[in-house]
Parts: structure tokens; C-alpha cells; sequence
């Protein structure tokens, strides 16, 4: 398996597509930070730009950052104008593997939500390999 972390800032536009030919699956992360809350404004786009690029791939969502935010702030932050139950509905609408609470400092997780990416991943082979 191969990871590829694509900036996400549009200066790399033109690079991430690059990166997206031949992907099998992806992530895509934003912050729950007071310091980044324009980042979930970039999810509907990035989804899309997968979609474009990719077709039809098992994609998991991150809310990273978790650690910088109480619990309780979760889904509240004025910068970020949805609520978790918000974006789990995004994240089930848009067929998105799960939608993830993440920390990639404490590592929160993570874990859990590469493992779900890998099992969607690997029951896509174990399929494909039947047919």
C-alpha cells in the first residue's frame, strides 16, 4: 500500500491530480482546529475532485485536530457552520467509508479509521478477484 499526503492548499491543484490516477481509496482530512476552520469548506470540493479523478473509491473522512478542541466544542466551532451530526449525514450521503475524529498527534483514532479503509479496500480485492 502506498500513502500519498497531497497538500491541500489550491497552489497544488495541478499535483494532486497527478496523484490521484490509479488510487484504490482515499482520505480526506480537515480540521477541527479553531486555527484551520476553512478547511471542512474544502471537502465538498476535494470529494469531487476524487470523484472526477477516481471514479468510485472507498473514501474515509477526518475531522483531525481533535486534541485542540474540548469534546464539547466538537461540532460547535462558529468557524466550521455544521455540527457533527451534520457531517456524518455529509459523510453518509456522500458514501464516505465513515467519517472519523481524529488526532494526529495523540493518535486518536486514526487507527480505526485506517483500518476501516483497508477492510473496505480489501473486500473491493477479495471480490474483484472472484469475478
Amino acid at each position: 500500500m502506498y500513502l500519498w499526503d497531497i497538500a491541500g492548499q489550491d497552489s497544488f491543484q495541478a499535483l494532486r491530480q497527478r496523484f490521484y490516477t490509479g488510487s484504490s481509496g482515499a482520505i480526506i482530512v480537515f480540521s477541527h482546529s479553531h486555527d484551520q476552520p476553512q478547511t471542512y469548506e474544502h471537502v465538498p470540493r476535494w470529494l469531487n475532485d476524487l470523484k472526477t479523478h477516481c471514479g468510485n473509491i472507498p473514501i474515509v473522512l477526518f475531522g483531525n485536530k481533535v486534541d485542540l478542541v474540548d469534546e464539547g466544542e466538537l461540532g460547535s466551532n462558529p468557524n466550521i457552520p455544521t455540527s457533527d451530526s451534520n457531517i456524518e449525514r455529509f459523510a453518509k450521503e456522500n458514501r464516505f467509508v465513515g467519517y472519523y475524529k481524529t488526532s494526529a498527534l495523540t493518535g486518536q483514532r486514526v487507527t480505526d479509521a485506517f483500518q476501516a479503509l483497508v477492510k473496505k479496500l480489501y473486500m473491493i480485492a477479495k471480490i474483484s478477484s472472484f469475478s
